[in-house]
């Protein structure tokens, strides 16, 4: 099972390569090179939102992480005005409250 399902990534990658011109490098360059050196270009691009297997399922995250985000915001505004046993979402810390300064003491 496991040698035919090699068989098939390698022979998919032979005609992804082959179509568009490009080689793997191979065993012998690859010894070759330092695992130190760095790359002439690196490409930049925004980190995405999560790393998912599908469209699917970053949807799913995106919907889920603004459902997430909105909970807190509102739960904030409320603890700011003054509202102290707000309920967050969970798995999350709540913003810490500004800082009174004590009553003194009696007597």
């Amino acid at each position: 099972w496991y040698r035919q399902l090699v068989e098939e990534i390698e022979q998919q990658t032979r005609q992804q390569f082959g179509r568009g011109g490009a080689r793997v490098l191979g065993v012998k360059k690859v010894l070759k090179q330092s695992p130190h050196r760095r790359p002439g270009q690196i490409k930049r691009s925004p980190a995405p939102p999560c790393h998912a297997s599908d469209a699917r399922t970053r949807k799913r995250f995106m919907l889920g992480y603004r459902w997430f985000a909105n909970a807190y915001r509102q739960a904030a505004a409320r603890l700011r005005a003054g509202e102290l046993d707000v309920q967050f979402p969970e798995n999350c810390f709540p913003p810490p409250l500004a800082f009174k300064e004590p009553a003194p003491a009696p007597g």
